[in-house]
């Protein structure tokens, strides 16, 4: 069962024409220029209340607030979690308490992303037993796992692991990097995932979203 749960972690331009210049009268189509020996008529006088036209400047860009980190409280699972700037958030898929990821307008590729999956073990785990059922679970469902750290470490206080893990789902070559929260009876796995080509950029976000996650 827990295997199970892990698993579900893993412009147009405007084409403007130019004006055309102001051309003289005697020039434009169907005038004639005054007879010879005959006064020039008089100027047009502006009409009363008549206003010059203002140069109209370009509009000021739009200015947009920039996107500010974000505190996601579950609202039953007891976890806290900080995310990015710009994530989205969804705490109704399937098999897992949140799925976030970066917004359609970070430039970043819709694979990545951060799940977090809580399992009701029933009794207290140890960082070993969680990690051994982590990498057994991901073998079994995964093409070419290929552990590359294991880390302990402290988060919100409970002694932790933190892995990266490289192998193949749907064809896709992944890298994930896994932090495992054990609890009282409950534990938690948050598994930040990007393709091969990303994981570098995004290592220092990933590194973030884990440090901040906290058991309220």
């Amino acid at each position: 069962m827990l295997g199970a749960l892990l698993l579900a972690g893993c412009h147009h331009g405007l084409d403007l024409g130019q004006t055309p210049a102001a051309l003289p009268a005697a020039s434009m189509p169907g005038a004639s220029a005054p007879a010879a020996g005959q006064p020039s008529p008089p100027p047009a006088r502006p009409k009363l209340g008549a206003e010059e036209p203002s140069a109209v400047g370009p509009a000021e860009p739009e200015v947009k607030p920039r996107p500010t980190e974000r505190v996601y409280h579950h609202p039953t699972d007891g976890f806290a979690l900080t995310l990015p700037p710009g994530w989205e958030s969804d705490d109704r898929q399937p098999g897992a308490s949140l799925t976030a990821h970066p917004g359609r307008n970070e430039g970043l590729n819709s694979a990545a992303g951060v799940t977090v999956v809580t399992a009701d073990t029933g009794r207290p785990m140890t960082v070993d037993e969680l990690v051994d059922t982590t990498k057994r679970a991901l073998d079994q469902h995964t093409e070419q796992l290929t552990p590359l750290e294991d880390k302990r470490l402290q988060v919100s206080g409970h002694d932790a692991a933190r892995l990266v893990l490289a192998y193949r789902m749907e064809n896709v070559g992944r890298l994930s990097m896994v932090f495992l929260v054990p609890g009282e009876k409950r534990s938690y796995m948050i598994t930040c995932t990007a393709p091969k080509d990303r994981f570098d950029a995004l290592r220092p976000t990933f590194e973030a979203l884990g440090a901040s996650f906290k058991i309220d």
